[in-house]
């Protein structure tokens, strides 16, 4: 952590002056020992496979996750859309409705997209009873490849877009937001109408744009599984989920 690898945004009842005022007051000798430094990208794929970390628990705590595309890929936009849908939507996703409304299996699960602008990470996730974790889990795969066989519809497409650009709007609701967001745009090397065109981007995603990332990009072989919780008790693994690794046991 120094000056050549940080950026720093102000907001606050203050002038431009008096905020350079401030930072060189606090700041202003500190020194860089050279130039910033570049960091390794992401590899490009995951080797997949299933970890446990046991735990006495009553419960189980699942996620998967897996490599996937970044802000610059033209499918950002449309994968968005995609995770929204399977399982960051809410009460409505897929995972949400199957595996909490439907089956009861878990008091909480869904999905996550975070991406940078190179490379991303999609996962899923459930909070389930150490006896229904294989079931939770078969029941999230078999969500995934639903979607990959084109199980979207119009209406959902229509209501995850304008749940995205609804929310979009309360990411500006304060200077500190504004200030927080354009400093992250600079830092990740964004387009500078990235802003003003996000909306026109969202609006462009079509059914087809969805049904396409969805079977290109989801790709169960390189899904990484951790299962947090007593391993002990799980029923077998089925064979084509391979031997399960052990990452620590409870001390």
């Amino acid at each position: 952590f120094y000056p050549a690898n940080m950026m720093v945004a102000v907001s606050g009842d203050m002038s431009r002056d008096e905020a350079v005022n401030m930072l060189m007051k606090y700041f202003g000798d500190w020194k860089s020992p050279g130039p910033a430094l570049d960091i390794a990208p992401a590899p490009t794929k995951s080797p997949g496979g299933i970890f446990f970390m046991r735990k006495s628990l009553s419960q189980s705590t699942v996620v998967s996750g897996e490599l996937t595309i970044g802000k610059h890929n033209p499918d950002f936009y449309a994968f968005l859309v995609l995770d929204f849908i399977i399982g960051s939507g809410g009460f409505s996703s897929h995972i949400f409705s199957a595996v909490r409304n439907n089956e009861g299996l878990a008091y909480s699960a869904g999905s996550f997209y975070r991406a940078r602008p190179d490379y991303g990470v999609f996962g899923t996730y459930a909070f389930t009873k150490t006896e229904t974790t294989l079931k939770a889990l078969e029941l999230i795969d078999a969500i995934l490849l639903d979607v990959i066989n084109r199980s979207v519809t119009q209406d959902e497409l229509a209501w995850a877009k304008t749940s995205i650009l609804n929310s979009f709007i309360f990411s500006f609701e304060s200077p500190h937001q504004i200030a927080g967001r354009q400093m992250l745009l600079a830092y990740e090397g964004m387009p500078s109408d990235y802003m003003k065109t996000y909306r026109e981007n969202i609006h462009a995603v079509t059914l087809g744009d969805v049904e396409r990332v969805a079977r290109k990009y989801l790709k169960n072989g390189n899904r990484l599984v951790l299962i947090l919780g007593d391993t002990d008790r799980l029923d077998p693994l089925p064979d084509s989920w391979g031997k399960p690794i052990r990452l620590s046991p409870e001390e």
